[in-house]
């Protein structure tokens, strides 16, 4: 193995690393030069990051007109509490095909990630402003819990 050319492949990518798990990964790709399989790189200063719940309303999301619409509503298990889907409870009138136009009270466009509006909701009750069409004619408040 000619080290000097492993050297003057892998330095350049030392510019791209930013953090442990970077250099571990680089490591990794370095090692595998030797193409043995019993190489492993590990420990440092890896910090794991929080894990953000996020609450999910059982349906796939397309953008109409720079807004949410509902593409699909998955219908759910009753019987499992794990698979449930928040939008397809009977009463709230919501099929695919409406638009969700805000979440909390805040305004949910094409330049909003509704992900984001969803943190941390799981299992609460939150408010969404819903409508037929994009403009938000017959809009009204739904609560849901993701």
């Amino acid at each position: 193995l000619d080290w000097q050319a492993v050297y003057d492949r892998y330095l350049p990518r030392l510019a791209h690393v930013q953090r442990r798990e970077d250099l571990n990964d680089l490591l990794v790709q370095m090692i595998a030069e030797l193409q043995g399989g019993r190489n492993r790189v590990g420990a440092g200063d890896v910090h794991p990051e929080a894990r953000v719940p996020v609450g999910l309303l059982g349906a796939d999301f397309r953008i109409v007109q720079g807004r949410y619409q509902l593409a699909r509503l998955y219908p759910g298990d009753r019987l499992d509490p794990n698979l449930t889907s928040p939008l397809a409870v009977a009463g709230l009138g919501v099929k695919a095909g409406d638009f969700i136009l805000s979440v909390n009270g805040t305004e949910l466009d094409a330049g909003t990630n509704v992900f984001a509006l969803l943190e941390n909701t799981v299992g609460k009750q939150i408010t969404l402003g819903v409508a037929k069409d994009a403009a938000g004619k017959g809009r009204r408040e739904i609560t849901v819990v993701p």
